[in-house]
């Protein structure tokens, strides 16, 4: 009794004595047994937690990355590092699918006039935001920039559909109006948005060429001269009044207009040109020289100006000169251009692509 007290901490004359079974091995395996499955359990709980924990933790190293790259993204953007914006959003995508940064991509597609990668992004936006006309509206210009006008007229239609008075969609199908050659109605569209506000300096511009295109040369004259009197006249307004002038056969005029141009604009690739056929057709080849030199030294990619001036060489006589000058444009032309049969088509197609309206 003296040794039980000891060991389990009996203590006085009333503690009641422990009785000791002897458990046979069987009885003790399976005394053990329960103790292992206790264990297992304990073990499999703690072993589901860990997972848990390794798996939020895995989920919150993938919204880190997700996130740091599409805020990355978006201040590059706002910072005109298009390119880097890119590359930030698609990497971002690679860790999780966000709508936003979806339409974020596509805009910087469309802001680096690659409308063709932007056009499928903007698509499948649509599906699940079919109410939301800014995607339609952007879309029509992705389409635009692919030169597809019934594509960039049907998006502008929808975006109608879900607000008839918009003034940006109206705008837009008045270009694909333009640009498919229906300037009657899209003189039409244009005047509807001018009727609204008589400030949409490109809409009135626009219409301007329109007239132009339809030989109204009193009515575009009427809309440059109000461009010019409110200080609001750009590069391409004196181009058209000098195209006007020159179709009236006011030749003088259209020089003072091209001239007009390169004052605001050195850089200007029509104006030289028109500037140089002008005095070719006065049989002034210096002065067509002259004006070609200076146009090629401000832009030494200058592909039309460096082939028309191996013409004015060649009437000059100067045929190592006019060919020196016809290798040089052969190098520069885009190598997508290079083999094409119709190369002349293909080089109008090209600059066509940069200013779709012709100015």
């Amino acid at each position: 009794m003296k040794f039980l007290k000891k060991i389990f901490g009996l203590a006085g004359s009333n503690a009641q004595p422990v009785e000791v079974h002897n458990e046979t091995p069987v009885e003790k395996v399976k005394a053990d047994d329960k103790n292992i499955i206790a264990d297992d359990e304990n073990a499999g709980l703690e072993s589901s937690a860990d997972v848990a924990a390794d798996a939020a933790e895995e989920e919150h190293e993938r919204r880190y990355k997700f996130e740091t790259l599409r805020d990355d993204g978006l201040r590059a953007m706002q910072s005109q590092h298009i390119e880097y914006a890119v590359k930030c959003f698609l990497a971002a995508l690679e860790y999780q699918e966000d709508n936003d940064t979806r339409y974020s991509l596509s805009e910087c597609y469309i802001l680096l006039h690659q409308g063709s990668k932007a056009l499928p992004i903007l698509q499948s936006l649509q599906e699940a935001n079919s109410e939301n006309i800014q995607l339609f509206l952007d879309a029509a210009i992705a389409a635009e920039q692919m030169q597809d006008w019934t594509e960039m007229e049907n998006y502008a239609q929808k975006a109608l559909e879900l607000r008839p008075d918009d003034d940006n969609a109206l705008y837009i199908l008045g270009r694909s109006k333009f640009c498919q050659g229906e300037y009657a109605t899209a003189e039409k569209y244009l005047t509807k948005l001018l009727e609204k506000n008589e400030a949409y300096i490109s809409v009135r511009l626009l219409r301007a060429r329109a007239y132009y295109e339809q030989h109204k040369l009193d009515e575009a004259e009427i809309d440059l001269n109000n461009m010019i009197q409110m200080e609001s006249a750009t590069d391409e307004t004196y181009l058209l009044q000098g195209m006007i002038h020159e179709a009236k056969g006011d030749v003088d005029a259209a020089v003072v207009a091209y001239q007009k141009i390169l004052e605001l604009d050195p850089f200007n690739i029509e104006a030289p040109m028109k500037l140089a056929r002008i005095a070719m057709d006065r049989h002034c080849p210096e002065q067509a020289l002259t004006v070609l030199d200076e146009a090629i030294n401000m832009r030494e990619d200058f592909i039309p100006a460096y082939r028309l001036r191996a013409e004015v060489k060649r009437s000059m006589g100067n045929e190592p000169g006019a060919k020196t000058d016809e290798q040089k444009a052969a190098e520069l032309i885009p190598e997508d251009l290079k083999g094409e049969e119709n190369l002349e088509e293909s080089m109008n197609n090209f600059y066509k692509s940069i200013n779709p309206y012709g100015f």
